[in-house]
């Protein structure tokens, strides 16, 4: 009885059971595929994946300046349909730009990134950058309308597009190197390509109609916060998620980074089953309890108690038992991967107990704070991991930096309690943020 109340339907439980079950049927396809991968694929096929997806989980957040994010906000269904027509112009805008820039500068970029033997990768990256800003909008859109059901189904198709052409394209010779990328760009394809189709299935015209310039110049104003903080936080964000592959990449030997990718391709897994799915529906209830003025410090507690409950076990096995494990599971080369991930968990540990909470800047309009972590949170990645330039031994590195963002998302966390209960006093004082 206790568990049917708490998954009642259109409760915050139910909701991420529901966009949850994607995510685990889609890891769970990553995570079973794996193994086949690392015995058809070398240490730098993953390597060139992972440099690829951090260029554009980098580039993509931030073409449509993170106007979607105000797409669950809107109440009138026409500023929603506004918002999407902007966040649109704004990406294709700025990839064309981006575009012009990767090729007029194709051979210093390919040479930074040791893209050098496969330099038409460049001519691709805008595509895959597109595809991901693309999906963000849709994936806001959904929220808003709390269909979790698509969203859910959606990582269940991208993960196993991308998983079976990956399989494929590791049977082609000519793909040993590229093979992981191509595989990966078509599996974004067919995810967005369903989302964007099931959302338009019952025609264009009622949404072309209610868009409008003056709608649109409405909205970007009124939201003008995103751009001016909360892009520069993503971008931040995602800078310091993916600026160790790409410093990485560049002081250490590729088969040693193709370890680390490994490595995070696993730990990931927890973080995109529960962290993405408890953070878009955290964000959605978040905002409903402010517009309801209702107080919140002890949603966000309970949130973060719960997400450090769920993922501490599995990464203490990965800490005491990864080199063993992935010996097992990958083959006998990949036992030093494991050994990286055992490095990473206190990191993992923290991360995905506060990461998918810190939404709070942005509901509660304080974008600020967080832009002022991400500049401590980067300024601190940098130097941990550029200042050695490659004179520290690999793993000693990576065990330094994992203790270094562990302490940095312990900052994190009580940045997200102040914030938290301050828009609390606000609320009893005035009722309202």
């Amino acid at each position: 009885m206790i568990i049917k109340n708490i998954l009642k339907k259109g409760t915050f439980a139910s909701n991420v059971a529901i966009l949850s079950s994607g995510s685990v049927l889609g890891q769970l396809i990553v995570f079973l595929i794996s193994p086949v991968l690392t015995r058809v694929f070398q240490a730098e096929a993953f390597a060139n994946l992972a440099v690829v997806v951090s260029i554009y989980s980098i580039i993509g957040s931030i073409v449509t300046l993170r106007y979607e994010m105000a797409i669950p906000l809107v109440k009138d269904e026409r500023d929603c349909n506004a918002l999407i027509v902007l966040n649109f112009l704004l990406a294709l805008a700025l990839i064309s730009i981006i575009s012009i820039i990767f090729f007029l500068f194709k051979e210093p970029i390919s040479l930074i990134l040791k893209l050098r033997m496969n330099k038409y990768i460049i001519y691709i990256l805008p595509l895959s950058i597109f595809f991901e800003a693309l999906r963000n909008i849709f994936r806001f859109v959904y929220i808003r309308s709390e269909n979790y059901k698509a969203l859910s189904l959606s990582a269940v198709i991208r993960s196993s597009s991308i998983s079976t052409f990956q399989l494929f394209f590791g049977f082609v010779i000519a793909m040993k190197k590229l093979g992981l990328i191509f595989g990966h760009i078509i599996g974004q394809m067919f995810e967005l390509l369903w989302l964007v189709f099931k959302y338009f299935k019952k025609g264009w015209a009622e949404f072309l109609k209610n868009i409008s310039f003056s709608r649109m110049l409405y909205n970007a104003k009124k939201y003008k916060n995103f751009p001016i903080y909360s892009s520069w936080n993503i971008l931040l964000n995602k800078l310091s998620l993916n600026l160790p592959v790409l410093l990485l990449v560049t002081f250490y030997p590729k088969e040693l980074v193709g370890l680390y990718a490994l490595s995070i391709r696993v730990l990931n897994t927890p973080f995109n089953i529960l962290g993405n799915s408890i953070g878009q529906v955290y964000y959605q209830q978040i905002s409903k309890y402010l517009r309801n003025n209702i107080k919140i410090t002890k949603f966000v507690i309970t949130t973060s108690l719960k997400l450090f409950i769920i993922v501490l076990f599995p990464l203490l096995v990965i800490k005491f038992w990864g080199e063993e494990i992935f010996m097992f599971v990958f083959g006998n080369e990949w036992s030093e991967s494991g050994k990286v991930a055992s490095l990473l968990v206190p990191l993992y540990l923290t991360r995905l107990t506060v990461s998918p909470i810190s939404s709070i800047f942005a509901a509660t309009n304080k974008q600020y704070v967080s832009l002022i972590w991400q500049f401590i949170y980067l300024a601190g990645i940098f130097m941990c991991l550029y200042l050695p330039r490659g004179s520290i031994q690999f793993f000693e590195m990576v065990n330094i930096f994992s203790l270094v963002v562990t302490l940095l998302y312990i900052i994190l966390f009580l940045f997200v309690i102040i914030v938290v209960k301050l828009a609390d006093r606000k609320i009893t004082r005035d009722g309202t943020i």
